[in-house]
């Protein structure tokens, strides 16, 4: 499912647009013939991935926002974490770290050392940051086990975000 440009306005509309009233979520249902938003939003970014359309990713990630992620999306966040084809990885990542689900222990430890091409220039590591933060956020012995591993990355940034993300968990 191709989002064309009138699904595109009537998306970027729920996200408001200065000086024009938002888009309802009903507005988003009608437009896409659909009643079920959740299904939609994951419909939208199963088939953006499957085309590997990074603006079309861009615009499910919006409708699954605006209707609700949850444990249904676990899926197809951990499969689009490490793409490079897209620009999402944050955003990804940070709702991984909102599932605290433990089956996303080691896509979140590779984000810890990855750096995607489109992030190279930034110092501070944000992806790293989001990725040791979610990694803290997951139960079990798996996710604590990342997080010391994290203790040893050859980045000083990524080792001193991990060593006070594992203090704050031992802590807990």
């Amino acid at each position: 499912m191709r989002i064309d440009d009138a699904a595109w306005q009537v998306i970027l509309g729920a996200a408001s647009v200065p000086g024009q009233p938002p888009t309802t979520p009903n507005e988003i249902l009608r437009h896409f013939g659909v009643e079920d938003g959740k299904r939609l939003g994951l419909d939208l970014m199963e088939s953006a991935a499957a085309r590997r359309d990074p603006d079309d990713l861009e615009a499910a990630m919006i409708v699954a926002s605006l209707f609700g992620i949850d444990a249904d999306h676990v899926e197809i966040y951990l499969r689009l974490a490490t793409e490079n084809w897209h620009r999402a990885q944050e955003s990804i990542t940070f709702q991984l770290g909102l599932f605290g689900d433990p089956r996303a222990v080691d896509v979140l430890l590779r984000l810890c050392e990855w750096v995607p091409d489109h992030l190279a220039w930034d110092d501070n590591r944000a992806l790293a940051s989001k990725a040791v933060h979610a990694l803290a956020r997951i139960p079990g012995d798996d996710a604590e086990r990342a997080l010391l591993s994290v203790l040893s990355s050859e980045d000083p940034t990524v080792r001193a975000m991990a060593r006070r993300q594992h203090d704050k968990r031992t802590r807990r």
